[in-house]
């Protein structure tokens, strides 16, 4: 897909931020609300993934918290164990940072990520199951359309900047003759 990323690379369109957009607000959105939804998403995946999921969610009383902090999830591949903290802002976006965290444990346990910043592909397994949630939230949730579609452009911004590193990652290896 490198010909698609280059391209994406040298696209020159403006993509806005989350603060150029007011995300609606989703009082009644529980926590136990938004981990069913990502329960249910995930398990209506290949049953392997589903599988690695389900490892991670039984433990979900003591590995999973909902706070005001960034999302961010860490698996400790000795102890087999993953820790995840949610950003809440009570819209649509806790959804999708509830999947895409479950997404980077995932991935944790097919390829660990020992360096975050020196493996461009780190990303795009949490992106991807992102970008699928998005469709499901908008079949299953008729009033989220709106703030889906809002979620998705911002997400954009990402998909580029991930496109850049991995396009550096490979120019760096197809120059490197000893790494070849």
């Amino acid at each position: 897909f490198l010909e698609s990323i280059n391209k994406l690379i040298n696209a020159k369109t403006y993509i806005p931020s989350l603060e150029d957009y007011k995300l609606e607000k989703y009082q009644t959105l529980n926590c136990s609300f938004i981990l069913g939804f990502t329960h249910d998403f995930y398990n209506s995946l290949d049953h392997d993934i589903a599988s690695l999921f389900n490892h991670e969610f039984k433990n979900r009383k003591d590995n999973i918290r909902f706070t005001n902090k960034r999302s961010s999830s860490i698996y400790l591949p000795y102890s087999k164990q993953s820790y995840i903290n949610i950003t809440r802002n009570k819209t649509v976006e806790d959804f999708i940072n509830c999947i895409h965290e479950y997404g980077h444990v995932i991935a944790d346990q097919i390829r660990f990520r020992e360096n975050y910043y020196n493996y461009p592909f780190v990303e795009l397994a949490s992106m991807f199951f992102s970008l699928l949630a998005y469709d499901r939230l908008i079949d299953d949730f008729e009033d989220m359309d709106k703030d889906v579609v809002k979620l998705r452009v911002v997400e954009a911004k990402t998909i580029e900047k991930n496109a850049l590193m991995i396009n550096l990652f490979n120019i760096y290896y197809n120059e490197n003759d000893l790494i070849l």
